[in-house]
This record gives C-alpha cells, structure tokens and sequence, in this order.
C-alpha cells in the first residue's frame, strides 16, 4: 500500500519537479580530429560542457573540460593537455580550476609536465631526462592575485 501511494505521489507531482529551469543541466560533448595530408592523425580534442539550463543569479553554472593529444607524423604522442574551467560562484573563486601540460620525447617518455592549479596560483613545473628520470621540479606560488 505504501509503495503504491509513493508511486501515486511521483507521478501526480513528478512533472512539476522535473520542469524546473533551474536545476536542469545541459550537457554537450564535442569530438574534433584534424588528419596530416597522408591520412594519419594530427590531434583529438574533446570539449565536455555542462551548463545550467536556466538563468539564475545563485544557481548559474558552466563548466567546461577540454582535452587535446597531439600526435607527430609517425603516430607518436607530442603533448596532451586537460583543462578544467568554470563559471560559477560556487567553490573557489577562480576560472581555470586545473590544467594539466605534458610534453613527450621522440621516445614516448615524459620531456616535461606543467600543473596549473585556480589561475595559476599554483604552478609545478617537472622536467625530465630521456630516461624518463625527474631532473627538476619548481613549485611556484603566486600570491599577488
């Protein structure tokens, strides 16, 4: 009998929840490869997108994720690079929230990685050898913002 009236009730006023502006989310994902003139891969890159779907001064919300590997001639990974922003009064009061740079020797292995961190208040910088073995890492905090 319970589960009966529970039904009853979500489906009598379910509708008016779910219509809501508000709190309905928008999400779009966008896939993008550029081709070198032979026909091999050049770069992906993948944007993901969240966004409130109505307009509110303290719900308003957009995120977005971007993602990019781009490849040489001969199929080897270059550099890849994630980004995380948002628009937003929620959370840290910053736009570029993460990014993440990686740069790639000939061999495959790491040349360089670049963390990002809330508008680059925090920067790690980690450089490497051929081998693949860290050779210097630089923190850099920036207290100016």
């Amino acid at each position: 009998m319970k589960k009966q009236l529970l039904l009853g009730i979500m489906l009598a006023f379910g509708p008016f929840f779910t219509m809501n502006g508000q709190n309905k989310v928008i999400r779009k994902t966008n896939v993008h490869i550029n081709y070198f003139p032979n026909g091999k891969i050049q770069s992906i890159i993948k944007t993901k997108t969240a966004q409130s779907a109505g307009f509110n001064f303290d719900s308003n919300f957009k995120r977005n994720r971007y993602r990019e590997v781009v490849f040489d001639e001969s199929g080897n990974r270059i550099r890849t690079i994630f980004q995380k922003t948002k628009i937003s009064q929620a959370g840290r009061d910053c736009y570029l929230v993460k990014r993440i740079s990686t740069d790639f020797f000939s061999s495959g292995k790491k040349q360089k990685k670049i963390k990002e961190r809330c508008d680059r208040k925090k920067t790690v910088e980690r450089h490497f050898n051929p081998d693949g073995k860290l050779i210097l890492k630089r923190i850099i905090i920036d207290k100016t913002q």
